[in-house]
């Protein structure tokens, strides 16, 4: 038999696990930010000047890019591992962020292309995101509502943090900006810990300061590009944004409460 030493180390073992996801993610977006920019070409509070659209390096792009694919190959893994342990706690976050950083790899992968396969390929791909997203959720929502909350925090973190590099695109390339994807990552990283490890009322802080985060985050990013999504007709693209956001914190819960109330499952805490 174990002793109760070992079973507290794979306790707070798995708990600190649960929290990698988001700085997993954002290092690799500053990171990348940083590769992507050439030295000397940072600018605070304005648009710096960009590799990607002045002097083209082949060396730094493809750098760039196996950063984060590398990334997110992990997220992947380590949701897959999860998933094959019939989804232990720790996995939630990593399952919840694999599906939106996968997600939007192969949007940037079909980026100024008709098609990213083809027209069939695409359709299944999409139908295969949409399952690994749901699905987490709803396993996670039956067995109880922080187990949903904690997929919703691996998905509403990664979105928030991907909203931050974006900006790096152009015409903004708002690096001074998107190098922030690291210290809110470690920040998002410390507040799913504190939700893993604290009473009912700590859970709740917890969950609406990331939901603070997300709208301030979807708020910046508006600012940035208000024009250019006013010239694009696309000023509802925040609004969708926050409420993917505010909806994968929410979504696990609202469903183990409504499945809960139908005694579909027995009612936990």
């Amino acid at each position: 038999m174990r002793n109760t030493g070992d079973k507290e180390w794979d306790r707070a073992r798995s708990e600190v696990i649960a929290a990698v996801p988001p700085t997993l993610f954002g290092v690799a977006m500053m990171i990348t930010t940083l590769i992507n920019f050439p030295q000397g070409g940072l600018v605070i509070g304005g648009p710096s000047r960009s590799v990607l659209y002045g002097e083209i390096n082949m060396l730094r792009l493809s750098a760039g890019v196996a950063v984060s694919g590398v990334i997110v190959l992990s997220l992947v893994v380590g949701a897959l591992v999860g998933a094959r342990r019939r989804l232990p706690r720790w996995s939630y976050t990593w399952a919840g962020a694999a599906t939106w950083a996968l997600a939007f790899a192969l949007s940037g992968a079909a980026e100024d292309r008709p098609f990213l396969i083809s027209p069939w390929a695409d359709v299944l791909i999409m139908i295969g995101l949409l399952v690994a997203i749901v699905a987490p959720v709803i396993v996670a929502a039956v067995r109880g509502w922080q187990d949903g909350a904690l997929v919703g925090l691996g998905m509403a973190t990664t979105i928030s943090l991907y909203i931050i590099a974006s900006m790096t695109a152009g015409p903004f390339n708002r690096v001074d900006i998107a190098l922030a994807c690291g210290p809110v990552g470690l920040l998002y990283s410390a507040l799913i810990l504190w939700f893993i490890r604290g009473d009912t009322q700590a859970k709740a802080v917890s969950l609406a300061l990331v939901a603070l985060l997300g709208g301030g985050i979807t708020l910046v990013h508006y600012t940035v590009c208000r024009d250019w999504l006013i010239a694009h007709g696309n000023q509802r693209v925040p609004l969708m944004t926050l409420a993917l956001i505010w909806g994968s914190l929410v979504g696990g819960s609202i469903l183990n409460r409504i499945a809960s109330g139908l005694r579909l499952i027995p009612r936990r805490t």
